[in-house]
């Protein structure tokens, strides 16, 4: 298939989408740096850079039935690079403050998450951090769930940054 055609698939598919339903689309693409990362490391950067940015420019920029697109991936994106044609673009990372209202835990999903991963004896330690830290930015109970939290290799709690 040409590199044309390839690129703009996602458009195309997006016109079909949008005159079925008659609404815009929202794109969602994951882990869009892996293939950038292996063209990188197999020797074909150029020809990769050439079709990622006819692809995004079709899918992303010139397309009228998109209403909005994320993108994820764990490489940093930098606008100089094959984004450098995209307009809008926000890089909101996991210690982003902007969705800090809209993405957390509640208590019970985090002592359902510690139930589950056999953990129900760190309950009291958890509850005890997060009381800790309300006492330190004069947070109420109700909202103390909201911080990411991760286990390492001994199932240590260990505090993240606010999300």
């Amino acid at each position: 298939m040409p590199d044309q055609y390839a690129a703009d698939s996602l458009k195309i598919l997006s016109l079909f989408i949008y005159r079925y339903y008659g609404k815009k689309i929202i794109i969602l693409l994951d882990e869009y740096d892996t293939p950038t990362q292996e063209a990188y490391l197999n020797g074909y950067w150029e020809e990769f850079t050439g079709f990622v940015r006819q692809f995004f420019n079709s899918t992303f920029k010139t397309n009228p039935y998109m209403y909005r697109a994320v993108m994820t991936g764990i490489t940093r994106i930098s606008k100089e690079s094959i984004f450098s044609d995209l307009n809008n673009i926000s890089v909101i990372t996991t210690t982003s403050e902007e969705y800090a209202d809209c993405i957390g835990f509640t208590e019970l999903e985090v002592f359902s998450a510690l139930d589950l991963a056999g953990l129900s004896d760190m309950k009291g330690k958890v509850k005890a951090w997060y009381d800790a830290e309300l006492m330190s930015e004069n947070i109420t109970t109700t909202q103390i769930y909201h911080y990411g939290f991760a286990f390492d290799g001994k199932n240590v709690l260990i505090k993240c940054k606010s999300m």
